[in-house]
């Protein structure tokens, strides 16, 4: 067992890594993304929509016009969108090719779930010289149950399963700052992290809330330097992630979710595990979805206790003071981790600015899964490598039999205990997500996606919209394939639509009085109306939250675009200036690297 073990190289682990990938996402191959899910059908609708206006040539959608029964929606402005374009090139493949575009989904969520595993293992290899510590490590957090279980194939959270991609390679890159003397690397690897925090950003914006704080914790644990670079990456993140949050912090009051309690966390006491500090009571809500969430809890409580025991089985010698101060600040990390889904932080929720948005404390549960697999692997490398260590000396110091013994149990049992909640729960949401019980089979791909299907999610909505006033105005089914065309208010006049788009219309029509036109998309800031070079009134009605512009008598084209306000503007421009310089300097560090081979040869 040994001799296979030491064999195991790169090229085996990146096979096992590979293999478990696609064993565990085949549903997703053929049965696209999990429909049953908490979000999974309204994701299949963004999805829908996203992958329908990128190959329109719209390469940034914001506005969605066929949510909220075709009323349209703001989705886009807040809701971030790199997962979303990876599905809409897999929208465009599963079009030529024939397939049923909802597959889209499925795959990209199938991409996000391997790719985990390698960039896991990426960064446990900065902390392990063994390639099969890391390639557990990796395939554990594959697998893990938050991970899977619940972010996939219970709650279809599909932006919050992408971030799990980028974590590790934030950390991997953190920690190989650390070690490398290299100023060249160092360099590089500043670009690295920049990149990884962009795509945390732009993937899903309560993870990075709840890894900002253990990001700038490892950043202080690796000293100034480690801090510096840190700060630095984090600062390129910021300029280059700013086309998407700029825009949505400075809109986010246009929507129903700036005003809305539940967005903004009035309820993240219900989300506490032991609310009342009470262990008979370890709920507020006691029904099956959070009964989930408790037994993974209680999982990561019993690891952490298990590492905590492996920290006083520890060798003290000074080969090994760097590994045990990892294993001491990660067990640190993933404390106050689990401390964050208990009413003991309670009062940092209330003074801490965007905390309150996570809106679930329990979404600490992928910063713990992360933490778990990364100190597992220690653990694996102190206890499972070899019984004796080596200090300044070069002299053996063994282990005793029974400290030996007690850290591989230990290691044992975080082992199962990760693996042991993943197969029961990932089991019973399989069977849910992709098995139909009545007809004894797979699951079969939705042929068609009703884009105009309930609503674009409250909090996403333009804040003068209501839905039920606007059907006043449209009653009829804009599913039966004719689209609503706009109408006056008040009889009279006529009208024509004859270009309409998602963010442009252009109208014509003629009137013999002042009229009211209204337009079956919701108002938001930025749509601007003109006939020729006169501008004309635009506002949202005051009951529907539509579009209504303001025509005087006359004949009249009308151009209507939802324009570019300033924060998108000033986004895209610092987007791009970011990313301007971040290429210039990695364009002179290629061209410093080349010319010192050069030099050399």
């Amino acid at each position: 067992m040994a001799c296979v073990l030491n064999a195991f190289g790169r090229r085996e682990s990146n096979i096992l890594i590979l293999w478990v990938g696609i064993l565990f996402s085949l549903p997703l191959f053929f049965c696209g993304y999990p429909w049953g899910t908490h979000d999974g059908w309204i994701q299949q609708i963004w999805q829908e929509c996203f992958a329908r206006q990128f190959w329109d040539g719209e390469l940034y959608p914001r506005w969605l016009p066929e949510p909220n029964q075709g009323f349209g929606g703001a989705t886009y402005f807040f809701y971030p969108p790199l997962p979303y374009w990876a599905g809409s090139i897999f929208w465009g493949i599963a079009s030529v090719c024939g397939l049923p575009v909802s597959l889209a989904l499925g795959w990209g969520a199938a991409l996000a779930f391997i790719l985990s595993g390698f960039s896991m293992r990426y960064c446990l290899r900065q902390f392990t010289d063994t390639e099969w510590f890391a390639a557990v490590g990796a395939v554990v957090y594959m697998v893990a149950p938050y991970h899977l279980a619940i972010d996939l194939l219970d709650r279809g959270a599909h932006a919050e399963f992408w971030a799990f991609l980028w974590l590790p390679l934030i950390i991997g890159n953190m920690q190989r700052f650390g070690r490398s003397d290299s100023a060249k690397e160092k360099r590089q690897v500043i670009l690295y992290l920049a990149f990884s925090l962009t795509a945390l950003i732009m993937t899903h914006l309560p993870t990075t809330v709840t890894f900002a704080p253990f990001i700038l914790g490892f950043a202080l644990f690796l000293g100034k330097k480690g801090y510096n670079a840190t700060m630095l990456s984090g600062l390129l993140s910021l300029g280059l992630s700013a086309a998407y949050w700029v825009p949505a912090f400075f809109l986010r009051v246009h929507t129903k979710g700036a005003s809305d309690p539940s967005f903004n966390g009035a309820g993240m006491k219900g989300t506490f595990f032991f609310p009342n500090l009470d262990w008979r009571i370890p709920l507020f809500t006691n029904d099956v979805f959070n009964r989930r969430l408790l037994y993974i809890f209680l999982g990561m409580v019993i690891i952490w206790g298990a590492l905590y025991l492996c920290i006083l089985l520890f060798p003290r010698t000074d080969v090994q003071r760097n590994k045990r101060s990892d294993l001491l600040f990660w067990a640190l990390m993933m404390g106050i981790c689990l401390l964050f889904m208990t009413p003991c932080t309670n009062l940092i929720y209330e003074w801490v600015p965007g905390f309150k948005n996570i809106q679930f404390s329990w979404r600490f549960l992928g910063c713990a899964t992360f933490m778990s697999c990364l100190l597992l692997c220690f653990v694996l490398e102190v206890f499972w490598r070899k019984p004796s260590q080596q200090d300044g000396t070069n002299s053996l110091i063994p282990f005793s039999d029974a400290k030996l013994w007690a850290g591989k149990s230990l290691g044992s049992v975080i082992l199962l205990v990760m693996l042991g909640t993943a197969g029961v729960l990932g089991w019973v949401k399989y069977q849910d997500a992709f098995w139909d019980m009545e007809a004894g089979m797979l699951r079969t791909p939705p042929t068609s996606i009703d884009v105009y299907d309930r609503n674009a999610w409250a909090e996403y909505d333009p804040v003068a919209a209501n839905l039920k006033e606007a059907q006043g105005f449209f009653p009829e089914d804009i599913r039966t394939g004719n689209k609503w065309e706009p109408r006056f208010k008040e009889t009279g006049g006529t009208l024509k639509a004859f270009t309409r788009g998602a963010r442009h219309w252009e109208l014509e029509c003629q009137t013999d009085t002042e009229q009211s036109l209204l337009l079956p998309q919701y108002w938001f800031p930025g749509w601007e109306a003109k006939s020729g070079t006169q501008i004309l009134s635009v506002g949202p009605e005051v009951r529907s939250g539509l579009i209504q512009i303001n025509i005087p008598p006359g004949r009249h084209q009308i151009t209507l675009r939802l324009r570019p306000l300033w924060p998108e503007w000033t986004g895209l421009y610092l987007s791009l200036l970011t990313l301007a310089m971040t290429g210039l300097y990695a364009l002179l560090l290629i061209k410093k690297t080349y010319g010192s081979q050069r030099h050399h040869t």
